[in-house]
């Protein structure tokens, strides 16, 4: 599957206990991770990217670079 979005959720602190999970389990391992923490999946309007639906913001870009940090990728986006 080829990614041409990068994108980002803003949490508020009300989600503050579902950071850990999201963060430490990959959607590779467990996928529907996001019904699994109890939160819902919306796509952006630009370009379609899955958005958390409980997040106080987020933002879609599109994807720009992708730089190999060890065992993670870092995706840069600009819009």
């Amino acid at each position: 599957m080829i990614v041409e979005y990068s994108l980002s959720n803003l949490l508020d602190f009300r989600l503050a206990d579902k950071a850990p999970f999201l963060g430490d389990v990959s959607e590779r391992i467990l996928p529907g991770k996001i019904k699994e923490a109890g939160l819902n999946i919306v796509r952006g309007e630009v370009l379609g990217a899955p958005l958390i639906a409980e997040a106080s913001a987020a933002v879609e870009l599109e994807l720009v670079d992708v730089v190999e940090a060890g065992d993670h990728d870092i995706f840069l986006g600009g819009g």
